[in-house]
């Protein structure tokens, strides 16, 4: 399949031919991805802040959202992630429907925590949510 891609101020943006999915088949996606999107983010160097697949307006929109712990993220950031998650999704093949990739920073007006809990697990809260 064709697939044509931008960078933006969100990040990369790629596109393919456009097939509206369900919720649940999203988030089955998003569950079986993050593992492997959360590595390559790591071994970048950054933090992941978030993994979502939705629809809006009859475009699907896979949303990663990154931090990174001595800076503020820029547009070369999300430039650098978006392109290894790329050559990922490309190599995988797993996602067969229209989207758009974006890889975003959580925003200069949300608050990020990071929270350890009694077993070492790491997780992130934005704006008072858990994410």
């Amino acid at each position: 399949m064709t697939t044509s891609s931008f960078f933006g101020l969100k990040g990369q943006m790629k596109f393919k031919k456009q097939k509206k999915q369900t919720t649940s088949k999203l988030t089955d996606l998003v569950n079986k991805l993050k593992p492997d999107i959360e590595k390559i983010v790591n071994d970048l160097g950054y933090g992941l802040v978030n993994v979502s697949f939705v629809n809006e307006n009859d475009t699907n929109y896979l949303r990663i959202t990154i931090s990174h712990r001595d800076h503020v993220i820029s547009t070369d950031d999300c430039e650098l992630v978006s392109k290894e998650i790329e050559k990922f999704l490309d190599k995988k093949d797993m996602i067969t429907f229209s989207y758009l990739l974006e890889v975003e920073s959580p925003g200069l007006s949300e608050k990020i925590l990071n929270v350890t809990d009694d077993t070492g697990k790491h997780e992130f809260v934005l704006g008072g949510k858990h994410v």
